[in-house]
């Protein structure tokens, strides 16, 4: 009996330590560029730039079942962006540093939790919400993030947020080229296998130049439709409308519309599509 006892606890305690886990990971991302009337056309006598930028990520994750902590720490550098002194000793360097993403959620259930902290977020296409991937500093927002994921119901995402430069004692002025606040609401339903509709709102607000009082707000509201009827091919319909006020506070009323057909083929892709713009101020 007494032997019984010892393995059930035992093989309870080792349960509890398999469900946690923790992983550590990283990444190094060296790139080499060669840039001659990159963002705007290039003069006769410019000279193209040629240069290396590396990302370096040292991710860590903790997981059990009630919550689980993430933290990417993050460097940006350009090879060769040492500042060195007359003995050729490194003194500093002019690379960035700084964590790319820190949270941390708690789980309500199976299929739902509130995520906070900052964290990297990209939607559907990444057209309206991307993690910028492409920029080796990435994007991250600060702020609290309601999901439940249910496939075989609905997905849905909510997102918050109200931005500060420094711990104040009292209010203070905010960047107007900054997001005061960001928030978004998505949901998405799935229809089997073959079609899926999703649909998006987002409410950003800049604070006008020099005046704490004043919040100009802007909407944009719309979402997509997807329709996959064999494996290799996908066709997305999307539209968006935008209202309110941008960064200025000029009145905005912008509209868009999207179709593209997607064929897939292993890691090939080919995608036809078109774009419809069409705003005033």
């Amino acid at each position: 009996m007494k032997k019984s006892l010892l393995i059930l606890l035992t093989s309870a305690i080792f349960a509890s330590f398999t469900y946690a886990q923790f992983v550590v990971s990283g990444e190094i991302r060296p790139r080499g560029e060669l840039r001659y009337g990159y963002k705007k056309l290039a003069a006769e006598n410019q000279d193209p730039a040629g240069f290396v930028s590396q990302r370096t990520r040292l991710n860590f994750s903790f997981k059990n079942e009630k919550l689980q902590t993430y933290a990417s720490v993050q460097n940006v550098s350009v090879w060769g962006d040492q500042r060195t002194n007359a003995g050729s000793k490194i003194a500093s360097d002019t690379s960035v540093a700084l964590f790319f993403e820190a949270w941390g959620e708690l789980f309500l259930n199976t299929y739902s939790g509130i995520r906070l902290g900052r964290q990297s977020i990209s939607l559907e296409d990444q057209r309206l919400m991307s993690a910028g991937d492409w920029n080796q500093g990435g994007a991250f927002l600060d702020g609290v993030l309601f999901r439940y994921e249910n496939d075989s119901v609905v997905n849905i995402k909510v997102f918050g947020s109200y931005n500060n430069e420094n711990e104040n004692p009292v209010n203070t002025d905010f960047p107007n080229k900054k997001y005061k606040t960001f928030n978004f609401a998505q949901v998405k339903k799935d229809f089997g296998k073959t079609f899926s509709v999703t649909a998006q709102g987002f409410l950003t607000g800049n604070q006008k130049n020099k005046d704490k009082d004043k919040i100009y707000l802007k909407n944009t509201f719309g979402g997509y439709i997807t329709y996959k009827p064999v494996s290799l091919l996908s066709v997305n319909l999307s539209g968006f409308y935008q209202n309110g006020q941008d960064k200025s506070g000029n009145l905005v009323s912008a509209y868009f519309a999207g179709l593209n057909a997607k064929i897939s083929k292993g890691p090939f892709e080919v995608i036809v599509g078109s774009d419809y713009f069409k705003w005033a101020f």
